[in-house]
Parts: structure tokens; C-alpha cells; sequence
């Protein structure tokens, strides 16, 4: 499998899912939970504090410091009923649902951080034989 760039993907990062959040309860106002990731990077977590429009992050730094970073949700109404929460990205303040760490400090959208799928970096006869071996 050959890349055309060496842009920093999305696999290769911390990722902070607000749908999975609102799934396991995190999001409900004076909710305090924690997330763990390992992997290639090692062991991370983070601890979340819920309130009714924002989700404080508090994590520890490389610098041995302790930083909250208070990220914005908005609700959108559904078609048929309920609602779907998204984060803002505390940037640039577009919509998405997943946040992710990356070279600079913070989470962020990921165009913030320039990141970009595996598959938008293979080209079209690599992405044709990977699904292909997906559909066997």
C-alpha cells in the first residue's frame, strides 16, 4: 500500500468522540468520567467534567502541567425527534464529532490540525484492492 503524502492521519492521533460520550451517559450536566486510550503512543487519559452547553477537558501536559480546556456543544434537533449533540471545535468553532490532539496543543477539529484520513492519501488502485480484500 503506497501514500502520495507523509500528512499526519487521524489514526495516528488522540481522538475524543462526543457520540460515544453522549453514549455512555459522559454529557449529562455534573457528570465527571474519565477516557483512557493506549496504543502506539502509550497510555493517555483524560478526565471530563459535564456541564449543559460545554465539556471541560483535564489532562496533563508533557511539561508535567495540569490543563482544562473547556469545549463548546451544541444540540441540533433530528428529523424524526430527539436531538444530536456535536462539539465545537474551540478554534474555529465548527461543528464536528470528534476532536483530536496533534502537534499542537489541545484538542481541535481536524482541519485545525491538518490532519487527513489513510484512504485520501492512497491512491485510487490501493483504495480499489483494500476494499476489495474488505468485501471478502
Amino acid at each position: 500500500m503506497s501514500c502520495y503524502a507523509a500528512r499526519t492521519t487521524t489514526e495516528r492521533t488522540l481522538d475524543l468522540d462526543v457520540r460515544w460520550l453522549n453514549r455512555e451517559g459522559s454529557l449529562k450536566a455534573g457528570r465527571r468520567s474519565s477516557v483512557r486510550w493506549s496504543g502506539g503512543w502509550g497510555d493517555s487519559s483524560i478526565a471530563t467534567v459535564a456541564f449543559p452547553d460545554k465539556l471541560a477537558l483535564v489532562y496533563g501536559t508533557e511539561d508535567g502541567s495540569v490543563t482544562t480546556q473547556l469545549v463548546p456543544l451544541d444540540w441540533t434537533p433530528c428529523y424524526l425527534g430527539g436531538e444530536r449533540v456535536w462539539f465545537k471545535c474551540p478554534n474555529c468553532d465548527r461543528r464536528c464529532a470528534v476532536l483530536y490532539t496533534g502537534y499542537s496543543p489541545g484538542f481541535r477539529c481536524r482541519i485545525c490540525h491538518g490532519l487527513t484520513y489513510t484512504t485520501s492519501q492512497m491512491s485510487k488502485w490501493d483504495r480499489m484492492v483494500e476494499k476489495d480484500n474488505k468485501l471478502r
